[in-house]
């Protein structure tokens, strides 16, 4: 999933979006990447595309996963900086 997020070529006028990077964390925290899904969220705001409750969630879970509390609690804080309500699954 990271190689085809990788490989979307900007002039094909194919640029990643929000569902392809919460499918990418889906898919890293389910390989247990926590860290992988923190650069993630970082690249996916840089450029422009905006978290929702789908991605912070995912990223809570991937650091709850690796028993990296002090990271959940951060972007959870992040969730709410940004406005976002948390929710239950």
């Amino acid at each position: 999933a990271l190689a085809l997020l990788r490989d979307v070529e900007p002039g094909a006028g194919c640029l990643p979006d929000l569902v392809t990077y919460n499918s990418v964390l889906g898919v890293a925290m389910s390989a247990m990447q926590y860290r992988l899904c923190l650069e993630l969220l970082d690249e996916m705001e840089s450029v422009g595309i905006k978290a929702d409750i789908v991605t912070y969630s995912t990223v809570i879970s991937a650091c709850d996963k690796a028993g990296r509390y002090e990271e959940a609690v951060r972007i959870y804080d992040r969730l709410l900086d940004a406005g976002l309500m948390p929710n239950v699954i």
